[in-house]
């Protein structure tokens, strides 16, 4: 099974979204495939392939180290990761804090510990294809130059486990387990 832990982004947030993505000039836009709206979240930790088996222990894990959520976050400025992922920024007083009990119940599981530092961020497109230089250049300002999304805080109450699991080309995620329920 492909799993990843990740909090749920209401309506305002897709809204948002679409709203970035469709601001982008015309040529950026065409080098980008924006993320269905029933797909954005915020991944708090990537697990990766993990036995079926084990999924019962994941579920023990979090809700012991997350437990109930009570996190107000707001969206920032958009960014890229390479000019492959374009995301808008999330904050939040304590994200921080949240990925430590995360990165907690991820160890006492046995899942892989992370490669890089956890930016906060809600992806909202992806790169059709790879960015030449010029391209990446071109992506980058035209983000840069993106209105600040809407304020629009919203309070998390729960991390969710999620699946993700292919049919017909498309990745679909499903909840397996929301914490402090």
């Amino acid at each position: 099974m492909r799993l990843f832990v990740a909090l749920e982004v209401p309506e305002p947030w897709r809204e948002a979204a679409r709203a970035a993505v469709e601001a982008l000039p015309v040529e950026v836009r065409t080098w980008l495939r924006p993320e269905r709206p029933e797909r954005l979240h915020v991944t708090l930790w990537f697990i990766g392939e993990y036995p079926e088996a084990g999924v019962a222990r994941l579920r023990t894990v979090l809700d012991e180290y997350v437990g109930s959520v009570d996190l107000v976050m707001e969206l920032r400025a958009a960014g890229t990761f390479g000019g492959s992922v374009v995301w808008l920024g999330v904050q939040s007083e304590d994200l921080d804090g949240l990925v430590g009990r995360v990165e907690q119940a991820m160890a006492t599981a046995g899942v892989a510990p992370r490669d890089e530092a956890f930016t906060g961020h809600m992806t909202i497109a992806r790169a059709r294809r790879r960015l030449d230089a010029r391209q990446r250049r071109e992506l980058a300002a035209a983000l840069r130059s993106l209105p600040a999304p809407p304020r629009s805080p919203v309070r998390v109450r729960s991390a969710t486990l999620f699946e993700s699991t292919q049919e017909r080309g498309v990745s679909i995620y499903r909840a397996l387990h929301r914490t402090g329920s």
